[in-house]
């Protein structure tokens, strides 16, 4: 894992990795309020449905857009809770498993929106995360 400085949607990466939440409102859309989450849905209108989808299928889990090269990465199981730590490091084994041989960048999972403190996060995602992944640590 490496660590730099800059903004999701400017940074040279593949993929960029968003952060949610596990909850889904009544007409479908995964809550997208705010962070990375809240900027994918300005950037690209029909995600909040998208994701809705794929959470009532499989659960809080990483999800892939490739369409997008957009990742979801969960860190809170509701919009509302500060996030989990252990949904945090499941969140980093299923993207440290996938098969893409590309460049990914990320913000600091749980921190920020979800009240965590980088250098908690830090010891729990470094591990697992290896060199295709970027954290933005600010700007």
């Amino acid at each position: 894992m490496k660590i730099n400085k800059g903004n999701i949607w400017t940074y040279d990466a593949i993929w960029k990795v968003i952060f949610t939440n596990g909850y889904v409102r009544n007409d479908g859309c995964l809550v997208m309020g705010r962070g990375t989450a809240l900027q994918a849905k300005n950037k690209y209108p029909d995600i909040a449905k998208r994701c809705g989808q794929f959470l009532n299928n499989h659960g809080n889990h990483v999800g892939v857009f490739e369409d997008y090269k957009l990742i979801t990465f969960p860190t809170k199981h509701g919009w509302w809770e500060d996030s989990d730590l252990v949904l945090i490091e499941q969140s980093a084994v299923e993207l440290g498993s996938l098969p893409y041989n590309n460049t990914f960048v990320l913000g600091c999972p749980g921190c920020g929106c979800g009240k965590l403190d980088w250098s908690d996060v830090k010891l729990i995602i470094e591990p697992i995360l290896d060199d295709r992944f970027t954290v933005l640590v600010g700007y």
